[in-house]
């Protein structure tokens, strides 16, 4: 994977500090979803952007690689389910929210009727009101 030594997973919990492997490869895949992006808001689709019509979930999976922490877990949210999502918005949860509330709410925005998402503790029934219209 991109030069790297090892496999991404591998390298996550066994590169040493500061991680410079696994920086590169979270930067590459960072910049092609910057890439669809890109190219899903460059269709228009009879007076609306591809990208309007879409919520698009990007995300490096964990905040660091090595212990697989879901502290401060990043996600990236493109496009806005044709207005059913707020555009612009950088929400930081202070109480440790769980994320599995992104993807249920993406997917009532979208359409798809769900009550729950997740299992066990990732299991949720609230959507994330912060990031709807």
């Amino acid at each position: 994977f991109l030069d790297a030594s090892a496999g991404h997973h591998e390298l996550t919990h066994n590169e040493p500090d500061p991680q410079p492997e696994v920086e590169r490869i979270v930067q590459f895949i960072i910049g092609e979803f910057a890439y669809l992006v890109q190219k899903l808001g460059s269709i228009d689709e009879g007076g609306a952007r591809l990208l309007d019509r879409c919520a698009i979930l990007g995300t490096t999976d964990v905040s660091y690689g090595r212990t697989h922490s879901l502290e401060d877990y990043p996600m990236l949210i493109a496009g806005t389910a044709c207005g059913a999502l707020r555009s612009g918005v950088h929400y930081a949860s202070l109480s440790g929210e769980n994320a599995s509330k992104v993807p249920l709410t993406l997917m009532n925005a979208v359409g798809v009727t769900a009550s729950e998402y997740g299992r066990g503790p990732a299991r949720t029934t609230d959507t994330l009101g912060a990031i709807v219209t």
